[in-house]
């Protein structure tokens, strides 16, 4: 459905600015079956994109734990390497004399 730009400018504003519009002026836009359709879109538009950001940021949240995750057990992996050939070393050098 086509909607004229005035239209979606005041659906706008009673989405983002309720407190500044006039009630009189709201109540008499709302009685209209084609500006509560408007508003109807327009709500369910900004609620799926508000699941999709969410969603987006739970990902990026996912992703950097499992990065921190990686780069400790990289850490570990290392320090158990390293105190290998310490010990490895030692062992040697004693054996040798």
């Amino acid at each position: 459905m086509e909607y004229t730009d005035e239209e979606i400018a005041f659906a706008f504003r009673l989405l983002n600015e309720r407190e500044q519009l006039d009630d009189r002026e709201v109540e008499e836009w709302i009685k209209s079956p084609v500006h509560r359709r408007l508003m109807n879109e327009m709500e369910g538009v900004r609620q799926e994109w508000e699941h999709e950001t969410a969603d987006g940021e739970e990902a990026r949240e996912a992703r950097e734990k499992e990065e921190q995750a990686g780069r400790r057990a990289t850490l570990r992996r290392v320090t158990i390497l390293v105190i290998v050939m310490i010990v490895l070393l030692a062992v040697y050098r004693a054996a040798r004399g």
